[in-house]
């Protein structure tokens, strides 16, 4: 094994929690102190959990045998249904053409929840992942019903920027990024990613941070662009850019340049190479023979790092590197 893919861990750290070991199988400890630093201020459990401003909650079962005397769905019909099969999660908002008329064949539920899950701003989710590993989740506003196999974020109406700035966060690189290395069910068992994955992730609220006025800036900024996509009436139309809100996040959480390369590094070039699910998808970028230009950007953050040691150690003198093939 290469030196970088071993790691000489405390087993007194495994013994507390052995997440350490998904971090430490993909990542450095580098990537290490970044997961940790990123979570030092808080998570999102801290607004989804007991006494957060936001609740989370699922959508209402059509059958559950230990009900004895179910609801009638007749409060649900006057609003359009989504159904799980045909989530669209490709972008952070919801394509409103998935939306049908409720389901003549569903006459009674277990129980119909909260009605707040169906109304207001809100974040939806789904079991599995997108394509590009981010999580199924879409930002809206509008009502409509559906089952349980639909979780939901929701919070108050002054809080509807926050929830599309959140749900665009969810799309991230970033949270790319952390998915591989702290969700153990989407890189070794299955694209599956929990509620309490979702939990975990860093987040802090613009009040909260470093600098609140340009994380407020930044929260107004990422709704914008989100509240332009919602008034598209196709998802074909809303010409989401990933990359756009990548700046975005990677500034609302201070990445340094360093750090948004490695984010980008795994996002972009690991990610593919976790359990492909086809002969195709074995044919990665990191199968592929690297460019020139990509090794000129190596060399160059090689440079940059021997740079910054030498200052850091009051040195002195020039470093030169190239690459020969």
């Amino acid at each position: 094994l290469h030196a970088s893919d071993r790691h000489n861990i405390n087993t007194r750290y495994v013994a507390r929690d052995n997440s350490i070991l998904t971090t430490l199988f993909w990542g450095t400890r580098l990537d290490l102190a970044l997961v940790s630093r990123l979570r030092l201020k808080g998570t999102l459990d801290n607004l989804l959990g007991k006494g957060g401003r936001w609740v989370t909650r699922k959508g209402f079962h059509a059958k559950d045998s230990g009900v004895e005397n179910p609801e009638s769905a007749d409060p649900l019909r006057s609003n359009p249904f989504l159904d799980a099969r045909h989530f669209d999660a490709t972008c952070p908002v919801l394509d409103a053409l998935t939306l049908r008329p409720f389901p003549d064949d569903i006459e009674t539920v277990a129980k119909i929840p909260d009605n707040h899950i169906f109304e207001g701003p809100r974040i939806l989710f789904v079991d599995g992942m997108t394509p590009a590993r981010s999580i199924r989740a879409i930002f809206s506003d509008q009502p409509f019903s559906f089952k349980s196999s639909i979780g939901v974020i929701s919070g108050p109406g002054a809080d509807a920027d926050l929830l599309r700035f959140v749900a665009a966060f969810l799309h991230s690189s970033l949270v790319t990024y952390l998915q591989i290395l702290t969700a153990y069910q989407a890189n070794f068992e299955r694209e599956r990613v929990t509620l309490q994955d979702v939990k975990r992730l860093p987040f802090i609220v613009p009040e909260r941070h470093n600098d609140p006025r340009r994380a407020s800036a930044i929260v107004r900024e990422a709704a914008s662009q989100l509240k332009k996509m919602e008034k598209k009436r196709s998802l074909l139309q809303t010409g989401y850019d990933r990359g756009h809100f990548d700046a975005l996040v990677f500034e609302y959480f201070c990445l340094d340049a360093n750090e948004q390369k490695r984010v980008q590094e795994l996002a972009n070039l690991v990610a593919p190479n976790i359990q492909p699910s086809s002969y195709g998808r074995l044919l990665s970028p990191l199968t592929a023979r690297p460019y020139q230009a990509a090794l000129n950007d190596y060399v160059n953050a090689v440079v940059s790092a021997l740079n910054r040691r030498r200052d850091v150690r009051k040195g002195y003198g020039e470093f030169i590197a190239e690459v020969r093939r």
